[in-house]
């Protein structure tokens, strides 16, 4: 996945407990003006991001367009332009990347041009058997887009600099205009589309392209990457370089200085400083005592002033070794600090802290950062040993609520997240999965016999992804009467993608497709793909996330009633119905 930085946190004003009647008076004459003119800035900042990506597409700027694009999906999730704009330039940014990788265009070069029309086939099998959205696998749309993909590749700089140097634009144009007007006969096996693109390859060679080097293999398998690539944002025909870079588990390794940051914003919504919102354990950052609310002036001796928070992020990464000069203030004095980069690992489950939320209460508040193959272990130990008074602690009082905190968690491993919500529920609906692999198909249940049983707040963000909303679901829906979603709307990421190793040398080792095996659903069966999970109460301002967890924690543990809004009321009201 093309995975955004963490979003900005957003932070609007809010009002005092205590206010004069006239100010509640004059309060409610102005709030609807005042929400009106946020929605309206809202839009238009939503408008600003499109006219950007507009511009890059037509400079074809692919990644800046990308970025863009998904500023826009980040503030309107249900933007289908936005998206379909986002899809159209993630698959030029892969074709530029395929073909820019140096390792694959040795591939092709002993790739025979038989072999490559094998290797379309077999990847045309494999999307027919393993993608679980049937509708778009059908072999006619899979051989369109490859259609398509060649033509992409035929307009593209990079793709003419390594296989069509020297042959005259008028040529390529003949050969393009065939492409537009191929007209195929209805297909029913993969083995018919191979056939297609042979004729297209000898069609080619008519036309005085130079079907006898690796432009034929090249080709032939952007028939394949566009099979792939149309499928959705996830799916992708990898290189060599790109197999390297997609490990099977998530990424918790960043090579960096270590820390996160954002860009505040002021009661207007407007952009403001750059802030440090997180520093990760044992980081450049952390040893250079770096804090969060630091305030970020300049980065490498240049202003940070214009910047978006992606953009800062990314000027902090670095080849391991390499310096970096950040110039922050805090409390109003002016620091420079020379980080060196370096990897960081950060951890999949931050220890659990214990905090006392007044004066008879103590809760939890527990970070998971991603899903690996030990987070479950983790999470127990933490909540056992921590939590509730294990050998580590026998004298210290059990806590009573727990704040999950899976904001800026992308993800990871499927089966990790299952484990996870098992430890809260018991007979209950975890996830709902549709594959054609048994490890991913079904309804996953929790057989748990003793679950915790604790009040739990869940904090939730642009970033929370994946497996993170397979939890957050599973909980809220499953443990409705105990759970809370705080803060606002994830990604909505409800699939499981694997790694899938090509067969036909010199590729088997070389190349393969990063593909979406499986779709998810809540356990009320409504699709985790798309706009993500919406919050029950939703927060804006990072820096009153925690208070407000806090507040919504406390009602939990006390049985205080509070008002159901937003997805547990459907919730709760969908629970009636099935009753009567």
């Amino acid at each position: 996945m093309l995975r955004p930085s963490p979003s900005p946190p957003l932070r609007g004003p809010t009002l005092g407990n205590s206010l004069s009647g006239l100010a509640i008076f004059i309060g409610l004459i102005l709030f609807p003006a005042i929400a009106g003119q946020r929605v309206a800035a809202e839009a238009a900042r939503v408008i600003d991001w499109g006219k950007k990506a507009a511009l890059a597409e037509k400079r074809q700027d692919w990644l800046h367009a990308c970025r863009c694009y998904d500023e826009v999906l980040r503030k309107d999730r249900n933007n289908a332009a936005a998206r379909v704009g986002y899809q159209r330039c993630l698959r030029r940014l892969h074709l530029v990347a395929r073909h820019s990788d140096r390792t694959y265009r040795d591939t092709l070069n002993r790739l025979k041009q038989d072999n490559a029309l094998l290797t379309y086939e077999q990847v045309l099998v494999i999307l027919a058997y393993s993608y679980p959205d049937r509708s778009r696998t059908d072999l006619n749309q899979l051989f369109r887009q490859g259609l398509e993909e060649a033509r992409l590749a035929l307009d593209d700089p990079v793709f003419k600099k390594h296989y069509l140097r020297g042959v005259k634009q008028a040529t390529i144009n003949t050969f393009k205009g065939r492409l537009v007007n191929w007209t195929t006969p209805k297909l029913t096996r993969a083995s018919e589309a191979r056939e297609q693109v042979w004729s297209i390859l000898r069609q080619a060679s008519r036309d005085g392209l130079p079907t006898r080097t690796i432009f034929a293999a090249a080709l032939a398998l952007e028939f394949a990457a566009g099979a792939c690539n149309s499928l959705d944002e996830y799916s992708s025909f990898l290189t060599p370089a790109q197999v390297a870079g997609n490990p099977a588990g998530p990424r918790n390794k960043l090579v960096g200085v270590g820390m996160e940051v954002a860009l505040s914003v002021d009661k207007d919504e407007k952009p403001q400083l750059l802030q440090i919102t997180r520093i990760y354990p044992k980081s450049p950052a952390q040893d250079a005592s770096l804090l969060p609310g630091d305030q970020i002036l300049q980065i490498a001796g240049r202003s940070v002033t214009g910047l978006t928070g992606e953009e800062a992020a990314t000027k902090l990464l670095g080849a391991p070794g390499s310096l970096v000069a950040v110039e922050y203030t805090r409390n109003g004095v002016k620091q420079t600090v020379r980080l060196k980069r370096r990897a960081v690992n950060l951890p999949a489950v931050e220890p659990l802290e214990r905090r006392q939320l007044d004066d008879s209460t103590v809760i939890g508040y527990l970070r998971i950062n991603c899903f690996t193959e030990t987070t479950m272990q983790d999470v127990r130990e933490n909540l056992s040993l921590r939590g509730t008074g294990g050998m580590t602690e026998p004298m210290k009082e059990p806590i009573r609520g727990l704040i999950l905190d899976l904001r800026g968690n992308p993800g990871g491993v499927f089966t990790s997240a299952v484990a996870v919500a098992e430890l809260f529920l018991s007979g209950s609906t975890i996830v709902i999965g549709q594959s054609a692999f048994p490890e991913f198909n079904g309804t996953f249940k929790s057989e748990s016999a003793a679950p915790f049983q604790f009040p739990i707040v869940v904090l939730i963000d642009g970033d929370t992804a994946s497996s993170a909303e397979v939890l957050a679901s599973a909980l809220r829906e499953s443990k409705s009467g105990l759970t809370r979603l705080v803060g606002q709307p994830t990604f909505g990421k409800g699939s499981v993608q694997c790694l899938i190793q090509l067969k036909k040398a010199p590729l088997d080792k070389m190349a393969g497709i990063r593909l979406t095996v499986a779709r998810l659903f809540s356990p009320s069966n409504q699709p985790l793909t798309g706009k993500g999970l919406a919050p029950d109460i939703t927060v804006k301002s990072e820096n009153d996330i925690m208070v407000e967890a806090q507040k919504v924690l406390k009602r939990l543990i006390t049985g205080e009633p509070a008002p159901a809004t937003g997805a547990v009321k459907k919730e709760e009201n969908r629970k009636k119905q099935d009753r009567k």
